[in-house]
């Protein structure tokens, strides 16, 4: 029997969004971390400090490599494209009450799909195949652990996938700023460890 593939996906912390308070982030505005922020990814990094890595791979937005920077194992670090956020198109930038207003009809999750794809933006299905990608080439390496620093939209689009719920259900999965969630491969199956609970594999 193969040993497990161990992935610790981490969402990144806290991003300074200035004055103006929280707005949508995708792929395109490149916020550092709050000093909140800053102090939750040091907190994470040091309750982690004790997990052996084989590598670390990031998302190339900045306030992903913040995070990463707080974790201190010597092992390699790895941009990774895959990891980065789904992109928002028309949404970038705004106010979520905002986007609820003008869009309306985005936000109805009745159907067995995610929901509408934002104007411009990227698909629950593009954000998925990029992200499995990397996951695929993960799981090949049996006794490996991997600490994964990405975003809230790709991650809850991944752990969907692997919890085998429809991806309507996304935006239900527990993905708090600084969270960690465990995921591991074994015997052919993801088993999916969430922030605050396991809820099955798939």
């Amino acid at each position: 029997m193969l040993e497990p593939t161990v992935l610790y996906l981490i969402r990144h912390a806290e991003p300074d969004f200035g004055p103006e308070g929280r707005i949508c982030l995708g792929d395109q505005i490149d916020l550092p971390l709050s000093e909140a922020g800053r102090i939750q990814a040091a907190q994470l990094g040091e309750r982690m400090s004790d997990i052996h890595l084989d590598a670390i791979y990031v998302s190339p937005l900045l306030r992903a490599r913040q995070t990463a920077d707080a974790f201190l194992q010597d092992c390699p670090r790895i941009t990774a494209a895959a990891l980065t956020e789904v992109g928002s198109g028309e949404w970038e930038g705004l106010r979520f009450s905002d986007i609820y207003l003008r869009y309306p009809e985005y936000f109805d999750l009745t159907g067995s799909d995610g929901g509408k794809t934002p104007p411009g933006g990227e698909s629950d299905e593009e954000a998925l195949n990029r992200g499995m990608s990397l996951l695929d080439e993960l799981k090949e390496h049996a006794g490996k652990t991997y600490l994964l620093v990405t975003h809230s939209g790709i991650g809850r689009i991944l752990l969907c996938h692997m919890l085998g719920f429809p991806m309507h259900r996304k935006r239900t999965i527990p993905m708090k700023y600084a969270s960690c969630t465990e995921v591991i491969r074994e015997d052919g199956t993801w088993k999916v460890k969430l922030s605050e609970e396991l809820i099955g594999s798939c």
